[in-house]
């Protein structure tokens, strides 16, 4: 169990761990744009595997493959732009020049939103004291969606005042949290 940190290394982490999910959906995006049908969809399922690992490390969580499976199938397999968007220009790929083209142009987005809002939804479960064996992607649903909404509009960057006030939140909750346990 990880020791309990005070606003400022809370706020510190949350800004690292936003830093994180920014990098790993540029990455994300990037792979969208691997020509070969499946293997770019292959390719981003690996950059959101690492993700979630490493932002589990950052919590000091332990990781666990199987979870992460499931958890990603329910909240991104369930996710119509994100399943279809990525599914549909991945395969869209295959129809010579204007597959191709759609393909490049459309995946690269929903890679990289989907990336980013997996992330957020696991920053926010693991400020809260969660782990992977109480994490409910049925409850996370609504934030996934939320998220993705967010990134697919306005790109997927988090400004260092949305990162202070995603901290803040966390506190709340985090506070919340200890109350409840006393």
């Amino acid at each position: 169990m990880e020791a309990v940190l005070n606003r400022e290394d809370r706020e510190k982490r949350n800004a690292e761990a936003a830093s994180l999910v920014n990098k790993y959906s540029l990455v994300s995006s990037g792979t969208g744009f691997i020509p070969v049908p499946l293997v770019d969809l292959a390719t981003n399922s690996g950059v959101q595997f690492w993700l979630v690992k490493k932002l589990a490390e950052m919590y000091g969580t332990e990781f666990s493959q199987a979870k992460f499976k499931h958890i990603t199938t329910v909240l991104v397999g369930s996710s119509a732009p994100s399943f279809f968007g990525g599914f549909a220009g991945s395969l869209a790929k295959s129809v010579p020049v204007v597959g191709g083209f759609l393909g490049m142009v459309s995946t690269p987005a929903v890679f990289g939103a989907s990336t980013y809002a997996l992330g957020k939804v696991f920053i926010r479960h693991f400020e809260s004291g969660g782990t992977f064996l109480n994490f409910d992607p049925e409850k996370a649903r609504a934030y996934y969606e939320e998220q993705l909404a967010a990134a697919s509009g306005s790109g997927a960057g988090t400004t260092a005042e949305e990162g202070e006030a995603e901290a803040k939140e966390a506190d709340k909750t985090t506070t919340t949290a200890a109350k409840a346990k006393r």
